[in-house]
């Protein structure tokens, strides 16, 4: 199938508890490309997904959210160099797990290769095996509500914030040696009353925020 969306929406969008298999599609999009929500699942393999040529920035290619759990496998993800999108995005809820394995995204300039949230990180969820453009940045950001330990996703260490990440109340965040954090704008690492954070931190690091636009190395 060939699908073309010309408006912010998306080329295929699962919900609820559907657990479809979306497999040979050719998605052009102006907003998402495939769309998981809820507690939706199945498995979207062998799809081409790419973005309407100089048509805005801020784009989806895959976007996963909630407690939806897909199967994401042997998919291709072009560029549009004129503008800056996202390939892959995974903010589901605590104790939710995704398999991303064996795509090839493309990328350049301002693009996000993934961007995930701290949730990410605690879960098992497996994402390996994938291609992504070399220099193109992992975003991070967002509320960890259990306990997850940052760590090296398909080989990648550096993380640049693109929101606050939030350890709340309850839960625990673990930063080990060898994680990079590029902090922008105002975005910092906030610990709330009742959360944890463990990590020995080399520079910079007060009150357990990261001032905006400084990196910080952990060990």
């Amino acid at each position: 199938n060939t699908i073309t969306v010309n408006s912010n929406a998306s080329g295929v969008f699962v919900r609820d508890t559907a657990q479809p298999t979306i497999t040979g599609n050719t998605i052009t999009t102006n907003g998402y490309g495939l769309y998981y929500h809820n507690s939706s699942g199945g498995t979207a393999s062998g799809n081409t997904i790419s973005f309407l040529p100089g048509a805005g920035s801020g784009r989806w290619g895959i976007y996963v959210q909630d407690n939806a759990t897909p199967v994401i496998t042997s998919n291709t993800i072009l560029d549009d160099p004129t503008e800056s999108d996202t390939a892959i995005a995974l903010q589901e809820n605590a104790g939710v797990a995704v398999h991303v394995t064996n795509n090839v995204v493309h990328g350049s300039g301002g693009d996000a290769a993934v961007a995930l949230t701290p949730n990410t990180f605690g879960a098992g969820s497996v994402i390996t095996g994938n291609q992504f453009t070399a220099g193109v940045a992992w975003n991070l950001g967002g509320t960890l509500t259990g306990a997850a330990t940052l760590g090296a996703v398909n080989g990648q260490t550096t993380y640049r914030l693109t929101s606050s990440i939030v350890v709340a109340s309850g839960a625990t965040l673990t930063i080990p040696a060898g994680i990079k954090l590029n902090g922008q704008n105002y975005y910092s690492l906030e610990v709330q009353a009742g959360g944890t954070l463990v990590g020995t931190f080399l520079t910079g690091i007060a009150d357990e925020n990261i001032s905006r636009y400084a990196t910080y190395n952990y060990d």
